[in-house]
């Protein structure tokens, strides 16, 4: 599905490792305990996905949407080529509103359904990974994040660290540009961070 493998490498780069030492000083651990933790946080951090897990994911995502909303999803399927054909030579970022949870599953479902692959890796607040769906998530490409970490320079660096790493073996890459899920039905200003992480 997508060459995600050996992420856990990148703990060991020699670059990661002396930011991660300047990090330690920072944040009064020793290099051992700083190590400990960067491995905790990636391991919270990093999809997992299995092709696998798809089809029964799309059954699951298509049964929740459809309690509400119509089976039948509209979609601009010459706009969709477009994509496929700009994946086969380039990285994509998937930027989408988000109104409502249902976005997410309809975003997933409209390109699993049309054979898009390698689908894009999803961001989404660690709020999410709670026991069962968190899982599920995980290997269907969720790479789950926490709301704030500007005062966690450890677990900033390996979150960092992994957008390169992902940006570097061109994994495409989708999350809502609000950030969050509105709750007012209507559009919210955007969050730049990760895109800005992402363009930098």
């Amino acid at each position: 599905m997508m060459p995600v493998d050996g992420a856990g490498g990148l703990l060991e780069d020699a670059t990661f490792l002396a930011e991660l030492q300047q990090a330690a000083q920072g944040s009064g651990k020793t290099l051992d305990q700083a190590q400990a933790y960067a491995r905790k946080c990636l391991h919270e951090i990093e999809a997992t996905p299995k092709e696998s897990w798809l089809n029964p994911a799309a059954k699951l995502a298509r049964f929740i949407y459809t309690r509400s909303y119509e089976r039948q999803l509209d979609i601009n399927r010459e706009a969709l080529e477009e994509l496929r054909a700009l994946s086969r030579d380039h990285l994509l970022l998937f930027l989408w509103s988000h109104k409502s949870h249902m976005d997410s599953f309809v975003f997933l479902l409209s390109l699993l359904e049309n054979n898009f692959r390698p689908l894009p890796l999803i961001f989404a607040g660690i709020n999410m990974n709670f026991l069962g769906f968190g899982s599920l998530a995980r290997r269907v490409g969720a790479i789950f994040l926490r709301r704030t970490f500007q005062e966690d320079p450890i677990y900033k660096l390996v979150f960092r660290s992994y957008i390169d790493y992902l940006i570097r073996n061109k994994l495409h890459l989708s999350w809502s540009i609000e950030g969050t899920r509105s709750r007012t039905g209507k559009l919210s200003p955007p969050k730049l961070g990760i895109l800005n992480w992402v363009v930098e």
